[in-house]
């Protein structure tokens, strides 16, 4: 697959980056030698990261940023121990505060060495779903990020790439040309998406189940006191393996699209554009299914998000998803008017429809809290851009240098303020990632 960079020559758009996913394993296709300079960090690449930085967002209760700060109003704790916080900076507006000369320095190696008076430059990965997502929901967000992009600095740059089920296309490189941005987002607009497939897949997996239940009921199979499953047939287990299966694929598709820009300066973000990830897919399954049968997948949601999140944090990206869909898009059901008797009262699809926009919602937020940002839901998918402009132009970075043992131990990061009346927003955890493990993920 020819990958296109939208703001290159020609004679520069034959750097080729190939995912084959199928069956949820990814075939990776070499990078062209040509323009090395240029081409993101490679996928094979073993990443040694041995020091935490932490993008720490102070607000007030109305939302607006709290300037000023030094490191001695902030506690960092791993795993509720106090450790001390060894690189501090303030960013405000986008330029680097000044701060004083007992503050911590950029000393440590690995940290971002930020010069007072200097703009910060954000590097914004934008990542389509196309797999999930459905044209008409995907052409009105993507218009809005057109429409947005004025709002990068002069030193700010986007790279753009498209997931589509098989394939994880680079439209763009780093770019700091907003015509070579818009080109890009414009070809972004002409390419297929296959979000209907799987609306297809999920209304006829909750019709086969609607014909079934009807005909157990009026054959005298079933009854109301056992219409609550506790097991799951066939048809039900291949369609919970189908949809997780190819969730993973999209998680590990978003996975090595971070490490493929593994190491932009200044602040790294990644917009992710889901077209509708459940985070428990036996949610999909339908509304009864009994509560011992959802407890046994209930590990599905942090297993099938974890490589997402744990790889934007061991590289310093925080995540902003963005509700593609928003609210109310029909992902189908087949229980419009079910009844388990002629007396029952009926199981109304519209629960059914909010239990699964919210399985979409929460994987958004977890991603956004597991990485420190916000998740941009319904509505706030329009002005998605400009409010993660705003959210990345002040806060503060912060540093220290944990205690290492190399065991995919996960660690709890908390950061709070000595005064709590205020808010702060940082990301949750660091996973003390093994050699082993990085082996395994490159």
């Amino acid at each position: 697959m020819v990958i296109r960079e939208s703001d290159m020559s020609r004679s520069m758009m034959r750097r080729v980056l190939a995912l084959l996913l199928v069956s949820q394993t990814i075939g990776l296709s070499a990078w062209s030698q040509e323009e090395t300079r240029s081409v993101p960090a490679i996928f094979s690449e073993v990443l040694d990261v041995r020091v935490v930085n932490l993008e720490v967002v102070v607000t007030d209760k109305s939302g607006v940023p709290l300037r000023g700060l030094s490191a001695d109003d902030f506690v960092l704790t791993v795993d509720g121990e106090e450790v001390p916080i060894e690189y501090f900076s303030e960013v405000r507006a986008g330029v680097v505060a000044p701060v004083s000369t007992d503050q911590p320095s950029s000393g440590v190696a690995e940290m971002p060495a930020l010069i007072p008076g200097e703009s910060v430059q954000t590097s914004y990965l934008v990542l389509i779903d196309e797999f999930f997502g459905i044209a008409r929901d995907r052409d009105l967000v993507i218009s809005n990020l057109m429409a947005q992009l004025p709002r990068m600095g002069p030193r700010d740059r986007m790279a753009i790439v498209a997931y589509n089920g098989k394939d994880l296309a680079m439209l763009t490189t780093w770019s700091q040309s907003v015509p070579a941005l818009e080109r890009a987002l414009e070809d972004a607009l002409e390419r297929p998406v296959f979000g209907l497939r799987r609306v297809a897949e999920q209304r006829q997996y909750d019709f086969d189940r609607l014909l079934r239940a009807s005909f157990e009921i009026r054959s005298g199979q079933l009854d109301s006191d056992s219409f609550i499953q506790t097991t799951l047939n066939p048809d039900e287990r291949f369609f919970l393996e189908r949809l997780t299966a190819q969730i993973q694929g999209s998680v590990t598709a978003a996975t090595m699209a971070l490490r493929s820009f593994a190491m932009p300066p200044g602040r790294k973000v990644m917009l992710l554009y889901s077209g509708g990830w459940p985070f428990f897919p036996v949610s999909f399954l339908g509304p009864l299914i009994s509560p011992i049968v959802q407890a046994g997948e209930s590990d599905r949601g942090s297993k099938l998000f974890r490589p997402l999140s744990d790889t934007a944090n061991l590289l310093g990206y925080t995540i902003y998803p963005v509700d593609m869909p928003g609210f109310n898009n029909d992902l189908s059901s087949g229980f419009n008017r079910l009844t388990t008797s002629a007396d029952a009262p009926p199981i109304d699809a519209g629960f059914n429809q909010f239990r699964r926009e919210q399985e979409l919602h929460y994987t958004l937020s977890f991603l956004a809290e597991e990485t420190g940002g916000q998740a941009f839901l319904n509505a706030q998918r329009l002005t998605a851009f400009d409010e993660v402009v705003s959210d990345t132009r002040s806060f503060y970075w912060l540093g220290f240098s944990p205690q290492r043992d190399w065991d995919d131990r996960r660690h709890q990061v908390k950061v709070k303020l000595k005064e709590p009346s205020f808010r702060v927003r940082s990301r949750a955890s660091f996973l003390d990632s093994s050699k082993q493990h990085e082996v395994a993920m490159a």
